[in-house]
């Protein structure tokens, strides 16, 4: 039994969706690589089986696609196709990896700008306790009678 349309077909959609492609991306890559009038809905046709693939475009499919022609007619695909998912696999893994790093760098650069807020915010609150102690130092009558009603003024419990 020989090579059917469909199971060419399924190799390339297999083989595309695992290269994560679109249609549009392998279409506008044949025309790039020299077979005019290939477009989305082509590739479409050829991925269901419902039109053949002339030899010069299947050698220029597996050229976008980045397989041996082999990989388009395997019946089955499987070989090829395995190689292709491990690939797939480690490739996105990879780009995990450089997400992971540079969220790893944005979250140590959010901490160290935190680090200094938190630092900025205890020296305004250093300063500010020490103004109310010379404020109380220097206005003793005064500073009664604001602490009654502002809570600034009112006793912080630390010694002055």
């Amino acid at each position: 039994m020989g090579l059917r349309d469909d199971q060419v077909g399924g190799n390339v959609k297999r083989i595309r969706d695992g290269l994560g492609m679109s249609q549009a991306e392998v279409a506008a890559g044949m025309v790039e690589d020299g077979c005019a009038g290939f477009y989305p809905q082509t590739i479409l046709k050829v991925e269901k089986g419902i039109r053949s693939l002339k030899l010069i475009e299947a050698v220029s499919l597996a050229r976008v696609l980045r397989v041996p022609v082999s990989a388009l007619l395997d019946p089955g695909g499987a070989a090829e196709l395995a190689r292709m998912e491990v690939e797939t696999l480690y490739r996105r893994a990879d780009q995990l990896h450089k997400q992971v790093l540079e969220a790893q760098h944005d979250a140590v650069a959010e901490s160290a700008r935190v680090a200094e807020l938190i630092a900025e915010t205890n020296r305004l609150l250093d300063k500010a306790l020490q103004a109310k102690r010379d404020f109380l130092d220097m206005f003793p009558d005064a500073a009664r009678e604001i602490s009654k009603d502002d809570p600034i003024f009112k006793p912080s419990g630390r010694s002055n």
